[in-house]
């Protein structure tokens, strides 16, 4: 993500981000030792945060389910 002047970063905590993502703490912090998440930035000595921005484009490059309502027992209206 590139540097843009002037533009201000909205940073969230990990709650933010598994709710916005669905995904838990663990699997998270997982995702971000093999490169596959956002790594967070240093709030201070004790705190991490993650830019919202990069949160948002992580969620957008997620590929599109490709559920078969018959699979889940649903009816197609």
């Amino acid at each position: 993500m590139n540097y843009e002047p002037g533009r201000i970063k909205k940073l969230i905590p990990i709650g933010e981000v598994c709710s916005q993502t669905s995904l838990g703490k663990s699997c998270i912090y997982a995702m971000i030792k093999v490169g596959e998440f956002p790594k967070p930035r240093k709030i201070t000595a004790g705190r991490v945060g993650w830019v919202q921005d990069e949160i948002t484009a992580y969620i957008e490059s997620r590929p599109t389910a490709d559920l078969d309502v018959r699979e889940r027992g649903l009816s197609a209206a």
